[in-house]
């Protein structure tokens, strides 16, 4: 009998479905159900931290020596840009002595983290790319912001002025990516409150004058960088003028001999003929 009944139950299914699809309360019921749904999975992914998301403790004994050891690579750049017998520097410093060094000048106790905006400064390199990460204690579930910059070869211009090009080429809070755009309209709106932090950082190795007088070049940099315009690589010190020839961004890797490389970041500079 169930089997005979089969085609009349069907039927009667199909016109409840239809007496309820033609109910708005049940397509506002639907979509409810849906926004639910695809809010759930954004949250979801907003929490998750990224796989390599690995900010160091700055308590650590290897972490305390390689931040040493970064302090002493931006002194040593320091003193051989002020060194006019040096007319090629050549400088390079590794992703875990930046990671040390951010983690010990930024260490924040876990019970002053209710009281900070950031934490868990962290820096990865790969080919041509740097990806500068933070979690941020006000949004929801305490996510990871993290925005990735690339850096393209650098041209020479027709005045033989070597120039680089930066790309803003991902932004995300969690896994979540963030619509370019949107991050370029709050980073020009910031940009004044970035200046103070960049004369600090400027005069802790160059020395506060030095501070002054560049901090407005590198907000302007820093916004051409925003909107992928290229920007000349110049530098006034000690009397002389310096180019930026050469930047490479290496992610780890196995040198020629097989040995594990870690990655880091390689400048060279050049005096220019006065």
């Amino acid at each position: 009998m169930a089997y005979i009944n089969a085609p009349g139950q069907k039927m009667d299914m199909r016109q409840r479905a239809r007496k309820i699809l033609k109910n708005p309360l049940s397509w506002l019921g639907i979509a409810l159900l849906v926004s639910l749904l695809l809010g759930s999975v954004v949250a979801l992914l907003t929490a998750v931290t990224p796989s390599w998301y690995a900010p160091l403790h700055a308590g650590r004994r290897r972490v305390l020596n390689l931040a040493d050891t970064a302090e002493r690579v931006l002194l040593q750049l320091r003193n051989q840009i002020g060194n006019p017998a040096r007319q090629t520097i050549t400088w390079s410093i590794t992703q875990a002595q930046i990671n040390s060094l951010l983690a010990v000048r930024y260490s924040t106790p876990p019970s002053a983290r209710s009281k900070v905006a950031f934490v868990g400064p962290f820096v990865r390199l790969t080919r041509g790319r740097i990806t500068l990460a933070i979690r941020d204690m006000h949004l929801p579930f305490h996510s990871v912001a993290s925005v990735t910059v690339a850096m393209s070869s650098i041209p020479v211009s027709k005045n033989g002025v070597a120039e680089a090009h930066v790309e803003l080429e991902a932004v995300h809070v969690g896994l979540i990516p963030i619509p370019r755009a949107k991050v370029l309209g709050v980073l020009h709106r910031r940009l004044k409150e970035i200046g103070p932090l960049i004369t600090q950082t400027l005069a802790r190795y160059a020395g506060s004058r030095y501070a002054a007088a560049e901090t407005p070049r590198i907000l302007k940099y820093i916004q051409h960088a925003m909107y992928g315009k290229p920007f000349p690589l110049t530098l006034q010190a000690g009397g002389r003028t310096l180019q930026l020839v050469h930047i490479a961004i290496h992610g780890r890797r196995s040198s020629a001999s097989g040995a594990p490389a870690p990655a880091r970041i390689v400048l060279v500079l050049k005096q220019i003929p006065a």
